[in-house]
């Protein structure tokens, strides 16, 4: 009877612990279920945040192309740059004694009213006396007087008058125009021998750049057949920068005088800065 009763108990504890683990299975069954559905809600927020972010990125990408954009056209060139432009000439002058022969320099600082943009340049001579130890001078009535800095533009404009030889008629040979020549009535200069010949070099001090990478021959800087000769990319110079000017005369200068260079263009007035405003910004 013992032993009916204690396999009761036993197969009574069996059955309650199998009870319990049904219990527990379905209660992990349901909490798996739960995690499943959560699981699943989390997903759907998270691709929700995603599409929500990438509309995002998508607006921002073009809000910030169209910044990039704004910016490239403002700062396309010189003439984009905003402030009120003012007609602008600086001269540089650069003395030279009679037959000097050697590299001489001048410059002239930009004031702080605001950068100049440079559209043409003319340089010119100007005659000063002669010392009075030169044979047949021409006096003061040529002093204060201006030509070019070179004979090119007389050359080019009347070349076709001028022939090789020069005798039997009045037409004088291409050597004649230079040089001075004796006969037996005396001396005659030619008619070009008084016109210098100069070649320059442009530098900007403030920022270190040159115009020109080697010295530039004056007729460079004339235009032809009475055309002025403009820039093809505008030049400038900033605030405060100094522009110096380097002539160095290509034959003994033939009478005493003095360079004067001009610098045509226009001053962009106001607190402005070409070179930071033609650099694009990174974006």
């Amino acid at each position: 009877m013992s032993k009916d009763l204690e396999l009761t108990k036993n197969l009574q504890a069996t059955l309650d612990s199998t009870q319990q683990q049904n219990a527990n299975l379905s209660q992990l069954q349901k909490l798996i279920f739960d995690l499943q559905k959560e699981i699943v809600s989390c997903r759907e927020n998270a691709l929700q945040n995603i599409d929500a972010q990438k509309q995002k990125l998508s607006h921002l990408s073009t809000d910030l192309k169209q910044i990039a954009d704004s910016v490239s056209i403002n700062t396309k060139d010189i003439e984009a740059i905003p402030g009120v432009r003012t007609p602008k000439w600086y001269d540089v002058y650069i003395d030279f004694d009679y037959l000097d022969a050697s590299l001489k320099f001048n410059s002239v600082q930009i004031n702080p009213e605001g950068p100049f943009v440079i559209t043409q340049i003319t340089p010119i001579w100007e005659y000063g006396p002669l010392p009075s130890t030169v044979v047949a001078q021409p006096g003061s009535i040529t002093i204060g007087r201006t030509v070019p800095c070179s004979a090119f533009p007389m050359i080019v404009n009347n070349f076709g008058i001028t022939n090789t030889i020069g005798h039997g008629n009045n037409t004088p040979s291409y050597a004649q125009l230079f040089n001075t020549y004796r006969s037996a009535s005396g001396g005659v200069d030619g008619v070009l021998a008084a016109i210098p010949e100069f070649d320059f070099q442009i530098e900007i001090a403030g920022s270190g750049r040159f115009f020109t990478n080697q010295p530039i021959p004056a007729p460079a800087f004339y235009g032809y057949f009475e055309t002025p000769n403009f820039l093809g990319v505008q030049g400038w110079a900033e605030r405060g920068d100094k522009i110096v000017i380097h002539a160095t005369p290509t034959v003994p200068v033939p009478t005493q005088g003095r360079v004067h260079f001009v610098l045509h263009g226009y001053q962009i007035l106001g607190n402005v800065n070409i070179s930071e405003s033609l650099s694009y910004p990174s974006v």
